[in-house]
């Protein structure tokens, strides 16, 4: 997620306070109106070239030119086998609320109301090896092709709806059973979903302990696996078009740019969708639940052509000022 562009360059110049222009001592009244102008025009295509943002609902804000979507999720284990463990072949269920969008850049971020933007995660295990530290595992996840909850079978993983009439909350615990949650969690329109569609860095994967009730018995605030995800864009019912962002190093993916580690360098360290954190201990859960978690993820939402048509307007008039004050 590189910030090294003019763009960027410009407005942490211009946030910090300093000058983007050298030392001009003892200038002209008219002289300093113009670079006053100028200055104001630099500002004004840097704020739209990175932090502009623009409402694509009357709920959902998206930051350029990245937007972080913050959520909270519980989770539910599907214990097909029934030995009290997480194995091969079984599911794990999310039900999660976004309440949140930011600038993953710098300040920014607007609160997703009055809708309700809500979804649903539901994976099978595929791969369970055994970590470094005794108990623990790395889990990689793909579709489950027979979700009653997300469409599996076109390889989607996770699904949201956009809701005028909210009535999920998640944080404060007003479902009372997984139906509840589900039921709660889509019943708007679908929004945008994501997951497996064949790119080379598309990855699900957490890492920690295999035993749900472990996980159940912990605080709230306390992190009991590290996840991580790069999805594909599958259904985009958003109004806005999205670019591809780089995967960003964390506790999984160690080398910036790289989504998935075991692809074996066959990828391009980008995806429509990335993202990660933490399943958090289930204390206190009454849904059946075992645990809390905190996915947040990133888009690249593209800006449409009136803001596109804004910039060109404002480095026109970088231009034309810079014209003028040469010849003043």
């Amino acid at each position: 997620m590189g910030r090294s562009n003019l763009a960027w360059v410009l407005l942490h110049a211009l946030q910090a306070g300093g000058s983007l222009l050298p030392c001009v001592p003892q200038v002209g009244k008219g002289t300093f109106m113009k670079l006053k102008k100028f200055a104001a025009g630099v500002g004004l295509a840097a704020t739209v070239l990175l932090g502009a943002s623009m409402p694509a609902s009357a709920g959902v804000t998206f930051f350029f030119p990245e937007t972080t979507f913050e959520d909270d999720n519980n989770d539910w284990h599907f214990d097909t086998n029934g030995n009290g463990k997480i194995d091969i072949g079984e599911r794990l269920v999310s039900v999660f609320e976004l309440t949140k969008t930011a600038n993953p850049f710098g300040a920014g971020s607007a609160n997703i109301a009055p809708e309700e933007l809500t979804g649903i995660i539901d994976a099978v295990v595929v791969a369970k090896i055994p970590g470094f530290v005794p108990g623990t595992f790395l889990f990689l996840f793909a579709p489950n092709a027979t979700s009653p909850y997300v469409d599996g079978a076109s390889g989607e993983i996770a699904r949201t709806w956009l809701d005028a009439t909210p009535d999920l909350d998640i944080p404060g615990q007003n479902c009372v059973s997984l139906a509840d949650c589900v039921a709660k969690g889509s019943d708007g329109s679908v929004y945008m979903s994501g997951g497996f569609t064949g790119d080379n860095d598309e990855i699900f994967a957490f890492v920690g302990t295999d035993d749900p009730a472990v996980v159940a018995a912990a605080g709230a605030g306390i992190d009991m696996t590290a996840a991580t995800f790069a999805f594909s864009m599958i259904v985009n019912n958003t109004g806005m078009d999205f670019g591809q962002v780089a995967c960003s190093p964390n506790s999984l993916v160690p080398v910036a740019g790289d989504c998935n580690p075991f692809n074996g360098g066959t990828g391009d360290g980008l995806a429509d969708i990335a993202g990660g954190g933490s399943i958090k201990g289930g204390a206190g859960l009454g849904n059946g639940a075992f645990g809390r978690s905190d996915f947040d993820f990133n888009v690249a939402p593209i800006p449409e052509p009136g803001s596109l048509a804004l910039v060109g307007l404002a480095l026109a008039g970088l231009g034309a000022l810079g014209r003028r004050a040469k010849k003043a």
